[in-house]
């Protein structure tokens, strides 16, 4: 089987007219469809910023020189943690042949690249909101902070120790005493 050539691309004025289809044939995609129903706000978001926002957007997926579908994104998290949900929407005759696993995969490499993140950096986010979540519940008030840092990734409590004060500006022994203390305050 050949390779397909498949790209990211901005979205254009001639793919809104894809967007009301979404809007209007939601079986175009699949039963699974949660995306667009209002084809006039397609229209709006694509004049005010093209669909790229710096917390959500859309870019085509092409395929040679044929629109096969779109992928889309919005941040979500909180605190330090921002995730990024990701979706695929991709046309009937290009479903089964490779395109939708390589398309979220550049969107991947788009995001991290466009975000000055890396996968690392991502990884190091998720493994200290997991720490700070342990800290702060009661219920874990018993486990040692090397446990905390160990169930969280961190092989050396040092460097969970230093690596979790640079992000939440006390050491995790110490924001677990302000954390609980506050919460029987409350």
């Amino acid at each position: 089987m050949n390779e397909l050539d498949i790209r990211l691309r901005a979205v254009t004025a001639e793919d809104v007219n894809l967007f009301r289809r979404l809007a209007t044939e939601p079986g175009l995609v699949g039963p699974n469809w949660y995306g667009f129903r209002d084809a006039e706000a397609a229209q709006r978001r694509f004049d005010t910023d093209g669909w790229l926002g710096p917390e959500d957007g859309r870019l085509m997926v092409a395929v040679a020189d044929d629109t096969a579908g779109l992928v889309s994104w919005f941040a979500t998290g909180v605190a330090l943690t921002k995730y990024w949900n990701i979706g695929i929407s991709l046309l009937p005759e290009w479903r089964g042949r490779g395109v939708g696993w390589r398309a979220q995969a550049l969107l991947c490499d788009y995001l991290f690249a466009h975000t000055h993140s890396t996968f690392g950096d991502e990884l190091m986010s998720m493994r200290l909101d997991c720490a700070r979540r342990l800290l702060s519940d009661a219920r874990f008030a018993s486990l040692k902070v090397s446990d905390v840092a160990a169930r969280c990734g961190f092989l050396e409590p040092s460097h969970f120790a230093r690596r979790f004060r640079r992000a939440y500006g006390a050491g995790p022994t110490e924001f677990r005493e302000t954390a609980l203390r506050s919460s029987r305050l409350s």
